[in-house]
């Protein structure tokens, strides 16, 4: 802490200085400040004694400024205007506490967004700000930040916690369903296209149509060539609307599963598991913080 200089007036003499000099008055500044007028003439006093100049002319019923005087109230009024200010914009900053969360633009729309409500509830003094982005922060700011990304769970400077068992299933509307499920349909030679998705950096570590064909024996027809987006949201889009069948991680399409906007036409079990995961991502230097600390134990509770 710097120390106070020994040449300055206390803020509480200037203060005292700066009310009786707004009321030209004594009397009036002791009511305001709750005194007696002998407090503020001795507290006035002191202060032109280490000033070395009288800061009032002292009248019969009236105390008036002196040149130095006003120039003193002057810069005193200016000089508590901005401590006020500053205070104001301190009060602001703390009563809301910022939380970056950085994601993947289909988990931001697919999940996170859907549940925020829920954590604003819980932590209303968190101000949350989300960045839906295909790459991962550097996290080089020093606002708390953290991230929950899809990969191979390494990171440096970081701690990583798995938030879900990864499975990635096949999803159509009930159209392209009723087609699947039709006897004749299939004696039609009815092909259902595919959705096919580019996950972006994946590579082959991404789930693909390739794998799940290889790995599942379906008597279906399929029109392999079909639709390819470069989004998973846009993958789900196009299966909503009927354009055919995507595969997509099962968190993504919890709420059109319920609903039935959805249906997985194919067993249960014939799923996709890949290396990749979704990981909480905590920078080392934001572990701790508050906001950080609250918001993983909500999304770990709410994932679950």
């Amino acid at each position: 802490m710097i120390p106070a200089s020994p040449h300055l007036p206390s803020l509480d003499n200037l203060q005292v200085f700066e009310v009786a000099a707004r009321h030209s008055s004594f009397k009036l500044a002791a009511t305001e400040l709750n005194v007696t007028p002998a407090a503020i003439g001795q507290r006035i006093r002191k202060l032109e004694a280490q000033l070395g100049t009288e800061l009032f002319e002292r009248r019969v019923r009236e105390i008036r400024l002196t040149g130095p005087g006003k120039e003193l109230f002057d810069a005193v009024q200016e000089a508590l205007g901005l401590i006020e200010i500053g205070l104001a914009k301190s009060k602001r900053r703390d009563s809301k506490k910022v939380l970056i969360i950085n994601t993947t633009p289909v988990f931001a729309d697919r999940w996170l967004l859907n549940h925020l409500k829920d954590f604003k509830r819980q932590f209303p003094h968190i101000n949350v700000q989300v960045i839906a982005d295909a790459q991962c922060s550097n996290f080089a700011g020093i606002t708390p930040e953290i991230a929950i990304r899809f990969g191979l769970g390494r990171a440096s400077n970081c701690s990583l916690t798995a938030l879900v068992d990864d499975e990635y299933i096949p999803v159509c509307n009930e159209d392209i369903a009723n087609i699947l499920t039709n006897p004749k349909s299939k004696k039609k030679g009815t092909e259902i296209p595919l959705i096919h998705c580019d996950w972006l950096s994946a590579g082959g570590s991404a789930p693909s149509w390739k794998q799940w064909l290889d790995k599942f024996s379906t008597n279906v027809k399929i029109d392999v060539t079909g639709l390819s987006v470069s989004l998973e949201s846009l993958a789900i889009q196009a299966a909503l609307t009927g354009q055919g069948i995507a595969l997509v991680h099962r968190l993504h399409v919890k709420n059109e599963l319920s609903t039935g906007a959805l249906i997985n036409p194919f067993p249960a079990d014939w799923t996709l598991t890949p290396s990749l995961r979704y990981y909480f991502v905590e920078p080392d230097k934001h572990k701790e913080q508050p906001a950080v600390v609250s918001f993983k134990a909500w999304l770990m509770d709410r994932i679950a």
